[in-house]
């Protein structure tokens, strides 16, 4: 078929989701590598290890764009988060291929995840910044409205002062360390899945 014809082919296609009367496919590429061999290129800190984050990340795009009500399915989690996350599901499945994991964690953040577009804001403390998105930030603010650490109408989608002080306090009473900032931990204990 001529590369024009192709090309044709490709802008008036529709994604379909489909297998074989089993519901099997076929996995290409990086997504068929082993849990194991995963964890084990990781640990190695072999360049191959990068293919794979990249994979991952394209596969998180794809994912995006094609669920039902979803802007970002990793709303707030770093990469480092993710890989992390990943690791954790590798090392009690070895067998597991990549894509079964990446799946997996998938299913575990679409509960959490923003379901639409939101402007990013800059959360500043002490010559650190985090860009989260405000929405994410709001709510974070809403668990800590419920948990009476920041007032009733602080959940605004900013990071202001009274904010700052509210996850300096949520810090404190759950052995953290104290930043004031929305980092990883902070944002994985109170917005979580909906948290």
């Amino acid at each position: 078929m001529p590369p024009i014809l192709w090309s044709m082919l490709l802008l008036v296609a529709t994604p379909t989701w489909a297998a074989d009367a089993d519901g099997r496919f076929a996995i290409k590429g990086v997504g068929a590598t082993s849990c194991g061999e995963f964890t084990s290129l990781l640990a190695n800190q072999s360049p191959d290890a990068q293919r794979h984050l990249g994979w991952l990340q394209g596969f998180l795009t794809a994912e995006n764009r094609h669920r039902a009500e979803t802007f970002d399915l990793a709303a707030w989690q770093h990469p480092a988060t993710l890989v992390a996350a990943l690791q954790d599901y590798c090392r009690a499945h070895p067998q597991a291929a990549i894509y079964t994991a990446a799946m997996a964690l998938i299913e575990a953040m679409e509960p959490g995840r923003l379901r639409e577009q939101s402007l990013r804001v800059e959360a500043r403390v002490e010559g650190k910044s985090i860009s989260l998105y405000a929405a994410t930030l709001e709510r974070l603010q809403r668990a800590l409205i419920a948990r009476g650490l920041l007032a009733e109408d602080g959940a605004s989608g900013q990071f202001d002062a009274a904010t700052q002080e509210a996850i300096a306090a949520f810090q404190r009473e759950n052995d953290q360390p104290v930043t004031g900032l929305p980092d990883q931990r902070t944002l994985q204990a109170l917005v979580h899945q909906g948290g």
